[in-house]
C-alpha cells in the first residue's frame, strides 16, 4: 500500500531582505601599567599560595624543634651552619676546598662524558653490524640519522639518570656510615 504522498502546502517564494553590514570596533588594549598589574596579579596568584604554605611549614618546624629534647635541627640553625655551603655554592678555596655546585657539576660531568662514550662505543657496534648484515644478509639494514641522534641522547639521559640516584642515595646516607665497609 504505498501511496504517493502530495504536497498541500502552497509554495511560496521567500526574498532575502538586504545585509546590513556592521564594522566592529577593535579590542581596545589595555595601557602597559594594566597589562603590568594584570601580569603581576597573575604570577602573584601563582607563587604566593605555594610559598604561604612552605612559610607555614617552616614556622611549624621551628616550633616544634625549639622544645627541648627535639631529634631534629631547627631550620634556623640549619641556615646558620649552612649558610656558606648555600649562598656560594661555586667557591674556590683549594684544589680540594670547593663548593658543592662545582663538586655536583663535575660529578654530571664525569658520568655524561661516561655514558657518551659508552653511546658512541654502542653507535659503532650497531653500525659494525648493520655493515656485517648488509654484507652476509640477503635482507638489507638500514641506519638512520635520527635514530643514531635519539639512541645517543637516550644512553647519556640513562647514565644522568643513573648516575644521580645512586648519588642522591648516597648524600642521605650519615657521613660515617656512608665510609664504613662491609
Amino acid at each position: 500500500m504505498n501511496m504517493p504522498v502530495r504536497n498541500t502546502e502552497v509554495a511560496m517564494e521567500v526574498r532575502p531582505s538586504a545585509a546590513k553590514v556592521v564594522a566592529l570596533a577593535m579590542p581596545k588594549r589595555g595601557t602597559l601599567a594594566s597589562r603590568t598589574i594584570e601580569r603581576a596579579r597573575d604570577t602573584a596568584a601563582q607563587v604566593l599560595p605555594p610559598l604561604i604554605v612552605l612559610g607555614i611549614i617552616l614556622g611549624v618546624w621551628q616550633i616544634l624543634c625549639m622544645k627541648p629534647g627535639a631529634t631534629l635541627p631547627s631550620p634556623s640553625k640549619i641556615w646558620v651552619e649552612a649558610y656558606d655551603l648555600i649562598v656560594d655554592p661555586f667557591f674556590v678555596a683549594g684544589p680540594q676546598d670547593i663548593g658543592l655546585g662545582w663538586r655536583v657539576l663535575t660529578s654530571l660531568q664525569r658520568v655524561a662524558v661516561g655514558y657518551g662514550l659508552a653511546g658512541v662505543i654502542g653507535i659503532l657496534i650497531g653500525g659494525l653490524l648493520a655493515w656485517l648484515i648488509n654484507t652476509f644478509s640477503p635482507f638489507p639494514a638500514v641506519i638512520q640519522t635520527s635514530w643514531v641522534i635519539i639512541a645517543f641522547g637516550v644512553s647519556v639521559l640513562v647514565g644522568l639518570t643513573f648516575g644521580l640516584w645512586p648519588a642522591l642515595k648516597a648524600a642521605r646516607l650519615d657521613p660515617i656510615e656512608a665510609l664504613r665497609y662491609e
